[in-house]
């Protein structure tokens, strides 16, 4: 096995930058494929400019009315370190459609780097060899699709060896099962409708929990665990919108569509692809169809209002230390029972979830915002660059005050030139106005 010293010493790797691995624990039984119940999430939500009270009651809405369950960004992945567009991939490969997956795949419109753009300028003029030449190594399944194609494999064979194959397959079901939450809920809003799909709970399910406690993709043996919702379900509320599963659809698989519009357009949406027929398997091998929760709701959540200096303060505690010390994102620093000022509002939440559901579509939902790893790149580069100006302002007043102090004790106008190269000198860093490192002023200068 690997020993707990060789995992606390990937933490100093930079192969897994940004990642802190602990509560490091040994188990009788080891964990199989099906253990996994959920996750807990400790997130931290900087820069905030709404009100106390604001915050609050947004947080109480999330626990309360929940989000929906869309499958975030993550399921659909970045085209291996390229610019592939998975959900069209997958598609093509769902159809069967071999030489347009190599197509799309070597298009040099979907691309990230000039290198990339010239390595698909040169396969789309057949020159396979420079092609492969100059493509970037992080272009996984292009390189394999253009080792394999020298080799003298057909279209077909090449698209069976992606990497990535069945992520791209996987993304466009994912997809269409978003597609389908948003009509439902445009439709529909958070109410239980005629024909929705709801399923059964038993009584040790009804504490509100069973949402929470179990995985909420499942395959069902049998379509008795599934109920349509009728007429006089919604009049004797036996069932309500946190009940209610969208089928995933998917090949091989028998499936079970909601009896109202919802179902309506995720057949239509499938014709339009050309996969409606691949879905119409009344006696698949694998059984029925995964279903997935419509709304979800955060377990246990917590949250708790920070004030905060700038950007570098690590203001999420990590484990307490045998020396009364605590760790913050890896480093150490001193208690300090000093009450600082602070200029920034954040909250900390912290909540669980079960497996296959997004945290980040519960942020989505929190902050009103497009859930996209474009947007969320823009907004937090935005707010590093504030919170820079802020933090060069506040170093700027500190040195303001550490002059005036130095004046008042007859100190010349040119002490500040010099002050400026000593503090350059003992590479002083300031965290809440205390040296961090180098030589410490007196006290009465600080």
């Amino acid at each position: 096995g690997v020993s707990p010293r060789r995992l606390l010493s990937l933490n100093n790797s930079t192969r897994i930058a940004g990642i802190r691995l602990g509560d490091l624990r040994y188990e009788r039984q080891a964990i199989k494929i099906g253990n996994h119940s959920g996750n807990s999430f400790t997130l931290l939500l900087r820069h905030l400019t709404q009100k106390p009270e604001m915050i609050k009651n947004s947080v109480l809405n999330l626990a309360s009315s929940g989000f929906i369950n869309y499958f975030g960004h993550q399921r659909f992945g970045d085209g291996g370190g390229s610019g592939l567009p998975p959900i069209e991939v997958g598609k093509l490969l769902l159809s069967g459609k071999w030489s347009e997956v190599i197509k799309t795949m070597m298009n040099p419109n979907c691309v990230r780097s000039d290198s990339e753009r010239q390595a698909k300028m040169a396969f789309m003029q057949s020159r396979r060899q420079d092609a492969l030449r100059i493509l970037p190594r992080s272009c996984h399944d292009e390189r394999i699709a253009l080792q394999n194609l020298l080799k003298g494999c057909s279209d077909g064979q090449t698209c069976r060896f992606l990497p990535h194959r069945t992520l791209f397959m996987c993304a466009y079901w994912s997809h269409v099962w978003n597609r389908v939450a948003s009509y439902r809920i445009e439709k529909y809003g958070n109410r239980l409708a005629i024909g929705d799909l709801v399923r059964y709970t038993t009584s040790e399910q009804d504490d509100g929990d069973f949402h929470l406690l179990h995985p909420n993709d499942f395959s069902i043996s049998s379509s008795e665990a599934i109920h349509v919702v009728q007429e006089a379900d919604i009049q004797e509320e036996k069932f309500s919108v946190f009940d209610v599963v969208l089928p995933l659809p998917g090949k091989g698989v028998t499936m079970i569509w909601p009896e109202n519009e919802a179902g309506n357009f995720v057949k239509n949406l499938l014709e339009q692809d050309g996969l409606l027929n691949a879905v119409l398997n009344p006696f698949a091998p694998s059984g029925y169809c995964v279903l997935r929760n419509l709304i979800m709701r955060p377990r246990n959540l917590k949250f708790k209002l920070l004030r905060y200096n700038n950007g570098s303060d690590g203001i999420i505690c990590g484990h307490h230390l045998e020396t009364g010390e605590v760790s913050y994102f890896g480093t150490t620093r001193k208690k300090s029972n000093k009450v600082e000022e602070r200029s920034w509002l954040a909250v900390q939440l912290r909540f669980q979830l079960p497996s296959n559901v997004f945290a980040t579509m519960a942020l989505r939902e929190l902050c009103k915002v497009h859930g996209g790893i474009v947007e969320q790149y823009k907004r937090r580069k935005d707010a590093e660059e504030v919170e820079a100006k802020v933090s060069k302002k506040v170093k700027k007043e500190r040195l303001e005050k550490i002059w005036r102090r130095l004046e008042k004790k007859g100190f010349k106008e040119d002490w500040r030139t010099k002050l400026a190269d000593q503090l350059a000198s003992w590479r002083v860093n300031y965290f809440h106005g205390r040296p961090l490192s180098g030589e410490n002023l007196d006290d009465d200068d600080r």
